[in-house]
């Protein structure tokens, strides 16, 4: 490996005159044969490749990353291993059960090819379309229902009771009032609409009417007839709108960014239909003439707008108050 220029002359017989003109003259490439035993040879070359410590930059590889990468190496021919001793026994099981039958030993090939792909269906078949869940299903279809039914006629009574709970005192005076009429007031709700009686009062010491107002039962008023009842025409109808419904159509209307109030009043018309909650009855549609889509479509618009003024309120009071104690 450590050749001078005096030996490298001395084999390729090469004069010291020669040797400076091709110096001066500056060609590496038109002079290989002078140059070539500078160079390390083919087995250096491979030598050099195979030992890391020989590499001139670059970090050298750690021992822990070697490690860690063998590990890995080991794992996955593991895990493939393991893979055709499952495929070699299940082959094997095909041909043996065959081996009775020799028509049937060769077709050991197709029957893996159809193992396989029933075995792609079966982890395809998801829990919604199990025969299980269907079958269990139909046998509590009944029983589901009267819960769905029992569900809806607490709603009911827990607004019904909140009605019948207020007393008939004067929110103002506090003062006993005396009962004049009860209006019928239908508290709309996404599952159901739910109609009330809602009493109107008079006070001796205020000399006026009073009524009930929405917010004690988490309503909120489309007009000023459903916010102050004594205002109240006979026939015209009265719609409390729950905080609830409100809410959840403007949840859609953010997520979604496309949610119209004609097509939730259809869906909710539709919910109400499944739920055997419309149309309504002889009774209820006294209280709710000519209540559709278009007509709740019309006074939810009102509704939405108290709904979104109302939503700020308590956190803007909330600000205020701590700005105050500061």
């Amino acid at each position: 490996m450590g050749k001078s220029c005096g030996d490298i002359m001395a084999m390729n017989g090469i004069d010291e005159e020669t040797f400076m003109r091709w110096n001066r003259a500056g060609s590496v490439a038109k002079n290989k044969k002078f140059y070539k035993g500078l160079l390390p040879s083919k087995d250096e070359k491979a030598q050099r490749s195979s030992n890391p410590q020989s590499r001139r930059g670059g970090a050298q590889p750690q021992p822990h990353s070697r490690k860690r990468a063998a590990d890995g190496r080991f794992a996955a021919e593991q895990h493939q291993h393991q893979q055709l001793e499952d495929l070699e026994g299940y082959v094997e099981e095909t041909v043996e059960g065959a081996a009775g039958d020799p028509g049937a030993a060769g077709d050991s090939g197709a029957a893996l090819r159809d193992h396989t792909r029933q075995t792609r269906r079966d982890a395809k078949q998801s829990l919604a379309q199990s025969p299980q869940l269907t079958s269990a299903y139909l046998r509590d279809y009944a029983d589901a229902s009267a819960a769905r039914q029992l569900l809806l006629q607490c709603q009911a009574a827990a607004i019904t009771g909140l009605v019948e709970a207020r007393g008939s005192e004067c929110p103002e005076c506090c003062e006993p009032c005396n009962l004049t009429h009860k209006v019928p007031v239908v508290v709309v709700t996404w599952e159901q609409p739910v109609i009330v009686a809602v009493p109107v009062l008079w006070c001796k010491r205020c000399c006026k009417f009073v009524s009930m107002q929405p917010t004690v039962v988490d309503c909120l008023p489309d007009t000023p007839t459903s916010w102050d009842l004594t205002k109240r025409a006979e026939g015209q109808m009265v719609l409390w709108w729950q905080a609830t419904t409100l809410q959840q159509f403007s949840r859609l209307c953010y997520s979604s960014r496309h949610q119209s109030a004609d097509a939730f009043a259809a869906a909710m018309l539709e919910v109400w239909r499944l739920n055997s909650v419309w149309p309504l009855s002889d009774s209820a549609a006294a209280a709710a003439p000519k209540l559709g889509r278009d007509k709740l479509r019309k006074r939810m618009r009102y509704a939405l707008n108290a709904y979104y003024h109302l939503d700020g309120v308590p956190r803007s009071s909330t600000l205020q108050t701590e700005v105050y104690i500061l």
